[in-house]
């Protein structure tokens, strides 16, 4: 009978040392983007091809102006930019 060759000595195999995986801090631009927003819809209200100040009262059809047009167009884009922001998708 022969016996069976011998295998050749093999080091064990032992995981390389690694750092422990961290998640990475995202910021939250939502404060911000609140503070903007708190900010510029009043402005948008205000400017536009008739100016509205905002302590006058000379202005004609001023609060016309302000509630049929300018009011809703800015909800509007509130609306749109959050229904954006909840509808895409996240990975």
């Amino acid at each position: 009978m022969t016996t069976p060759p011998k295998r050749p000595a093999t080091k064990p195999v032992t995981k390389p040392v690694t750092k422990p995986v961290t998640k990475p801090v995202t910021m939250r631009p939502i404060p911000l983007l609140l503070a903007g927003l708190a900010i510029m819809l009043p402005l948008s209200l205000l400017a536009g091809r008739v100016w509205i100040g905002p302590f006058a009262d000379d202005t004609r059809n001023s609060a016309i102006i302000l509630m049929e047009l300018r009011l809703p167009r800015g909800l509007l884009a509130i609306t749109a930019v959050s229904y954006t922001h909840l509808t895409l998708p996240t990975t």
